[in-house]
């Protein structure tokens, strides 16, 4: 005799079928699974999309090295194998949640739909990665209530490593990583007896010197590793302390084996192709995975022997969380088909807001190469130094007069970008290997702007340095708006971020030379008036379409 529940579920598919006969729970629910995965492909489409640098080469060293080249299409199979391996603690969960839970479980698709729409109108592909975790949060709490949200919150949480860092947290912790990635590799070289003399991010032996780039930050190489830890976790059934520590762990063991592959790179005379610099750090990064596996070991034999208590795993019998069984509604059944409908014609019928028109080049024609009795000579930018920042216009010149001499930095960032841009402490700096002696905020200021001044040393050369931006309210206004993408919306900026640097050698240790470094850096500063205040004018009159 068929029970209450099965006898609902056969009406309930009566219903949907029309007028024929009513087909069987067991053979509806595939159909039901097969067209929301057809959908959640087409929605999320974009994220399935594998970036490619053209060569097999450069896209192992984006994905294994560059900071800011995450791959979402990886980070989304991951998490959908971590998905997987919960299917069956899924199925064995009792179906049906109470009206708060389906209320929840609503509002969070609901939510992951409305984010959907703003990555299609913005344009950035990580806002569907946030509005894939909430949606597949929600349908969890609308089949199962708090267990289903339980049961899905590793995969869902393991998304985040898709999502990027805000630019000025990303170029703030990247350079400080390659500083202390420099003075922790020369630690190593002096461990080794090998001489080495470490100067901001600058390797110096008497044969020749290294700079730790961007790439060899090892930040890249701690998210990788954060991830197989998570993984580690899940495949050993690790839990509680045992868990915690093993991913607070993985950070710190990526840092420790970057700073060998640094060394590695160093050593190697061969170091420089492509190939052999991956090898090096894919030999590096399964190094770091050996050792986790040891740390993992000890870990459990060590909580073990402390006795630390077993936390055991849900069952996920029903009823086991003090959940009344019983069978979701039909509308808790068809939303989530709904949400994903919605989301994917959504992405497919939204179009981007319009962008900003393609950039005029400023700085070259509002700051002469003659200022007052200051002639200029080009300098070519440091690009390796300052790495990925994403400027779309700078100039790098040395203006001399009578023999004094200021080198002055001017850059363009881009708002729309979105992911990197000028807010970075490498554009204090002239270049490479300088360290700061001295910090202070001057006395004067440049329309409204502070500036940030300095003594740099970088061996046996000091020099004064003034930094300051434009067209921005500081680092939190630039971390919120970078978040949520305000620059490729109507809500945009009338003008793009301006960083400027100016930089004068200091002649001599006595405060004399200082004095007079400073009233040179006045006097040319006062010249700089004009120049900068037609670039603002001409940046703030940009319209968008």
């Amino acid at each position: 005799m068929e029970s209450e529940a099965e006898t609902l579920r056969a009406g309930d598919a009566g219903e949907a079928g029309g007028a024929g006969a009513p087909a069987p729970d067991g053979a509806r629910r595939p159909r039901l699974l097969f067209a929301n995965l057809a959908l959640a492909l087409v929605a999320y489409r974009w994220l399935l999309v594998p970036h490619w640098r053209g060569t097999l080469a450069l896209d192992v060293e984006s994905f294994l090295f560059l900071p800011a080249e995450g791959s979402a299409l990886s980070v989304l199979l991951l998490s959908s194998w971590l998905l997987y391996r919960r299917r069956a603690r899924l199925r064995a969960l009792p179906r049906g949640a109470g009206a708060a839970a389906g209320a929840a479980g609503a509002a969070l698709a609901l939510a992951g739909v409305g984010v959907a729409a703003w990555a299609a109108l913005s344009g950035v592909e990580h806002f569907l990665v946030v509005s894939l975790g909430l949606e597949a949060l929600g349908f969890a709490v609308l089949r199962h209530g708090a267990a289903g949200a339980r049961a899905v919150a590793v995969p869902v949480a393991f998304l985040a490593f898709a999502l990027p860092l805000p630019a000025p947290v990303l170029n703030q912790l990247g350079f400080q990583l390659q500083l202390w990635t420099a003075q922790y590799t020369g630690w190593l070289l002096y461990r080794l007896g090998i001489p080495a003399l470490v100067s901001g991010d600058q390797i110096l032996r008497p044969s020749a010197s290294f700079a730790v780039i961007e790439n060899c930050s090892g930040l890249r190489s701690m998210e990788t590793l954060s991830m197989l830890a998570v993984l580690m976790i899940d495949l050993f059934r690790r839990r509680g302390p045992h868990a915690a520590l093993l991913f607070l762990l993985a950070p710190g063991v990526a840092f420790a084996m970057n700073g060998f592959r640094v060394l590695a790179l160093i050593l190697n005379p061969h170091s420089e192709v492509v190939a052999i610099h991956n090898l090096q750090g894919v030999a590096i990064l399964l190094g770091g995975l050996v050792t986790l596996y040891g740390l993992d070991g000890a870990l459990s034999r060590g909580l073990r022997r402390g006795g630390a208590p077993r936390v055991a795993r849900a069952s996920g019998v029903p009823g086991s969380r003090g959940e009344a069984p019983g069978a979701p509604g039909r509308a808790a059944r068809l939303l989530p088909t709904g949400a994903l409908a919605i989301t994917a014609a959504l992405t497919l019928l939204l179009r981007p807001w319009g962008a900003a028109p393609p950039p005029i080049p400023v700085l070259h024609h509002e700051i002469p190469p003659v200022l007052g009795e200051w002639v200029a000579s080009d300098h070519e930018t440091d690009a390796l130094f300052l790495g990925g920042l994403g400027l779309r216009e700078s100039i790098d010149r040395e203006y001399r007069r009578e023999g004094e001499s200021v080198e002055l930095f001017v850059a363009l960032g881009s708002h729309a970008q979105g992911r990197r841009g000028p807010f970075s402490p490498k554009t204090a700096l002239p270049g490479s290997g300088w360290v700061a002696e001295e910090t202070w905020t001057a006395a004067l200021a440049r329309g409204g702007h502070p500036i940030a001044a300095r003594v740099l040393r970088r061996e046996t050369r000091r020099s004064l340095v003034y930094h300051w931006y434009e067209g921005t309210a500081g680092p939190a206004d630039e971390v919120w708006r970078g978040l949520l993408a305000l620059d490729r919306t109507p809500w945009r900026r009338r003008r793009d971020a301006a960083v400027v640097r100016l930089s004068t050698e200091i002649s001599g240790p006595g405060p004399e030379a200082r004095r007079q470094a400073e009233e040179r850096m006045d006097r040319f500063l006062r010249l700089l008036e004009e120049p900068l205040a037609r670039i603002d004018a001409r940046l703030a009159r940009k319209t968008f379409s």
